[in-house]
């Protein structure tokens, strides 16, 4: 027997804060330079 879920296809619990946190991780590349450029070395590969 296989068990199924009824929920939720996210793991999210408040779908209504992703704008902040988008702000929060634009603000992140702009100001800590290590990040971005952490960012840009992952896209690439």
């Amino acid at each position: 027997m296989t068990a199924t879920s009824i929920g939720p296809k996210h793991e999210v619990k408040d779908l209504s804060l992703a704008p902040k946190g988008k702000q929060r991780i634009e603000w992140a590349g702009r100001e800590m330079p290590v990040l971005r450029q952490i960012r840009d070395r992952f896209a690439q590969e």
